[in-house]
């Protein structure tokens, strides 16, 4: 994988291999990570695809597009959907395309096979069981996926990044100590425009149903692993788990994606080979 200076770094790579004749039909897609380039490189066409990483995230990841864009239709992108569509918001710029769920981890915990299969291979629970720990996983980080919410809407500035969940997660009962999660959160962020309470989190979410876009993948398996750790599972680190669930993620699971539906849309409309 490249490694670029900068964004302008970045957007030039792209536009001197656009340039050359030999790629005359091939199309880029930048994603926000490497660990999506892992996770949809397979389900393209690597003859005429290519992908490029964001190195400031969504942002960056828009910025490169569009600017590309306006110089070329050979250019999308692909990024996660974070809180937008539990905001009402829609994205204007077209060849930027959104994950089905908060993120792309998620997209894949959402399928029944591969989450299924996340569970047969580090956990001993009952298959008959799995949809009540998935919802039951997902409804213990809820307080955390507030906080991010309400951070991402008001650039807080809270220090969010590799946050650790073992000082304050029961894994044995799937709890959250959430007065202990904020006070290492605001402690770790000195440039915090303000802070948060436990009622005000919890106002945020009390009424949203959506737990797949309201939490964050990563979250998900941070408490997957703890959970699967707890039941003696020594291979549960995140990365591991991560890596499985993407392996679990089959062409068939992602061509039932919304996301897939558009990207085939794109690929009708602009008349470049993607899949």
């Amino acid at each position: 994988m490249k490694k670029y200076l900068d964004i302008n770094d970045l957007i030039n790579s792209i536009r001197l291999e656009i340039r050359n004749p030999i790629s005359k039909n091939s199309i880029w897609i930048v994603v926000e990570g490497i660990s999506d380039i892992k996770l949809y490189s397979k389900f393209f066409n690597k003859k005429y695809v290519h992908f490029e990483e964001a190195l400031g995230g969504e942002k960056d990841l828009t910025d490169v597009v569009i600017t590309l864009y306006s110089e070329t239709k050979r250019v999308i992108g692909i990024r996660d959907a974070d809180f937008i569509r539990l905001e009402g918001m829609e994205i204007e710029e077209f060849p930027i395309f959104l994950s089905d769920h908060h993120d792309s981890e998620m997209m894949i915990i959402v399928s029944d096979s591969s989450y299924k299969s996340l569970l047969s291979e580090y956990c001993n629970s009952s298959l008959d069981e799995y949809d009540k720990l998935r919802i039951d996983i997902l409804r213990s980080i809820t307080f955390i996926a507030g906080i991010r919410w309400i951070n991402w809407r008001e650039n807080l500035k809270l220090n969010l990044k590799n946050l650790k969940f073992g000082a304050f997660f029961n894994a044995y009962s799937l709890e959250l100590n959430k007065s202990d999660m904020l006070e290492v959160i605001h402690s770790r962020s000195p440039n915090k425009l303000r802070q948060l309470s436990i009622e005000e989190v919890e106002k945020t979410i009390n009424d949203v149903d959506d737990l797949f876009n309201l939490c964050n993948g990563h979250d998900f398996i941070k408490v997957f692993s703890l959970y699967a750790s707890y039941k003696g599972n020594i291979r549960a680190k995140p990365c591991n788990i991560a890596s499985s669930l993407r392996c679990s993620f089959a062409e068939q699971d992602f061509q039932k994606t919304l996301l897939y539906k558009e990207l085939k849309k794109c690929e009708l409309k602009t008349g470049f080979v993607l899949f």
